[in-house]
């Protein structure tokens, strides 16, 4: 089939329907920023809380699933738990 000729009429909708679903993209792009620090600061606020009823120090490395927890009034005792995903 020969390409379909586009009336100017219909690219002006077509580029009014572009511009607002940008609009919509970066509306989305801002709300999942909001949430991402949202998230980040549950995680800051939930770790303190730890730290404050267990009175233990909790150390996480970025961009692992290793959990290490050290009493700090003893030598050092580590609890390392592993979390293995995909089971």
């Amino acid at each position: 089939m020969p390409p379909r000729k586009v009336s100017p009429t219909e690219f002006k909708k077509m580029e009014a329907k572009v511009t607002a679903l940008e609009g919509e993209i970066s509306e989305v792009k801002s709300t999942l920023l909001d949430v991402q620090n949202a998230v980040k600061a549950s995680h800051e606020s939930l770790m303190a809380m730890f730290e404050r009823c267990l009175g233990k120090t909790v150390i996480e490395g970025e961009g692992s699933a290793n959990l290490t927890m050290r009493r700090a009034s003893e030598e050092r005792t580590t609890l390392v738990k592993e979390v293995t995903s995909g089971s």
